[in-house]
């Protein structure tokens, strides 16, 4: 399709797949793919398929803004490859929550590469990113159960002239391969930030891992080749995990948060309801098959639900306090969405490596009791065991 696209206008109930199996789409005066009002929706990608799809530099619809853009809950899934190329703002955008979980895609795009407005979910595929804003965002800040961002399978290569990975609440890596080449942050998250798994490597130009409250860093592989500064919040708590940090100025800084409110972004929603009895981020299917998703069949609602949970006790937190990510036992294949609910403690003589200027120092940190706090070293830090959750300040 030469000048063309896709344009989805369904019931807000009904759930729609479409399958790519050998396509080529260009549209020159709006998205390739436009999800105006479904359910959910799912873009499949055929086994051993090549598709393409891109956009123009100029939209004669004032809503939408990327080459795969949706109004609802967006999976993409499968086992092909997928070329998307965002000519006037974002590669792929979903106002609700936006999950991948299959294939092999490579995403170019003026401004973010991958937009999830209530959450951004990667559990698998191969996914390369290069964009002119952030890599992997997610913005929502009117609601404290979304604005996440969770890793936990899959291969992820960003080069961002902005932040490789922004959130507006939580920021999660539980596993997968990570790389990431920004002007900016390498990783970014407006409140707090966890590494519980998955092996990170970074080149940036400010800080690596920066969260404005807590940052907590508990198993995984974290590599800061180049950076103005390394792990940054106002608490900055190792339990475990190998961390290799080389940087221009601090490698590990705690410091008074910046809780300002910003400007949440131009991408309003405009969406005045959701669907009922819908809380979250919507199923993919993690055996990447092309088959219809059947949402009357018991299995298809058991994994939509595990994927769809919401995030847990945020009812009660302010906007202040980043969303508790859903626990996952791994029953269902580790689906993208699904936090540890383990976060564990690392065993005695894991290992840091800070260089800072060049001189490297070696530390061995071991683990206490249930506070979560490295001991040896410098003493006197404050005891976060006993500081209330979102307060600010030593306890």
């Amino acid at each position: 399709m030469t000048d063309g696209s896709i344009t989805v206008t369904t019931s807000e109930n009904d759930k729609v797949q479409i399958v790519l199996n050998g396509v080529k789409i260009a549209c020159s005066s709006g998205p390739a793919i436009d999800v105006r009002s479904a359910d959910k929706c799912f873009i499949t990608l055929a086994e051993g398929t090549q598709n393409s799809l891109s956009d123009g530099s100029v939209f004669t619809s004032e809503d939408a803004n990327a080459c795969i853009y949706a109004t609802c809950d967006l999976t993409i899934n499968g086992s092909g490859s997928l070329d998307v190329s965002g000519n006037y703002r974002h590669g792929v955008f979903s106002k609700d929550d936006l999950v991948v979980y299959g294939g092999s895609i490579n995403v170019s795009a003026v401004e973010d590469g991958l937009n999830g407005k209530d959450s951004v979910k990667i559990g698998a595929g191969d996914i390369s990113i290069d964009s002119g804003a952030d890599g992997v965002k997610s913005s929502k800040s009117t609601n404290p159960e979304k604005g996440f961002v969770y890793v936990s399978g899959g291969s992820l290569s960003i080069d961002a002239e902005d932040d490789g990975i922004q959130a507006k609440t939580h920021l999660c890596i539980a596993g997968g391969s990570i790389e990431i080449d920004a002007a900016d942050d390498a990783l970014h998250s407006d409140l707090e930030g966890t590494l519980n798994g998955g092996s990170t490597s970074v080149r940036n130009g400010d800080d690596a891992f920066h969260c404005e409250m807590k940052l907590e860093v508990n198993d995984g592989s974290f590599v800061a080749e180049t950076c103005s500064e390394g792990y940054e919040a106002e608490q900055v708590v190792v339990n475990g995990g190998d961390t290799n940090i080389c940087a221009l100025d601090d490698a590990m800084n705690a410091s008074a948060a910046d809780l300002s409110d910003d400007s949440e972004s131009s991408d309003a929603d405009t969406s005045t309801s959701t669907p009922s009895g819908e809380s979250g981020a919507n199923a993919a299917q993690p055996d990447g098959s092309i088959g219809v998703p059947d949402a009357s069949s018991a299995n298809a609602d058991s994994n939509e639900q595990q994927l769809n949970t919401a995030p847990q006790g945020a009812g009660q937190q302010d906007s202040a306090t980043p969303p508790e990510l859903p626990s996952d036992d791994g029953a269902q294949g580790g689906q993208a969405g699904e936090a540890p609910s383990d976060l564990g403690q690392a065993p005695d003589g894991d290992t840091i490596t800070v260089s800072v200027d060049g001189a490297a120092t070696m530390a061995t940190a071991s683990t206490t009791g249930t506070s979560g706090i490295a001991t040896g070293g410098m003493g006197g830090g404050p005891a976060t065991g006993n500081r209330p959750e979102g307060q600010g300040g030593p306890a």
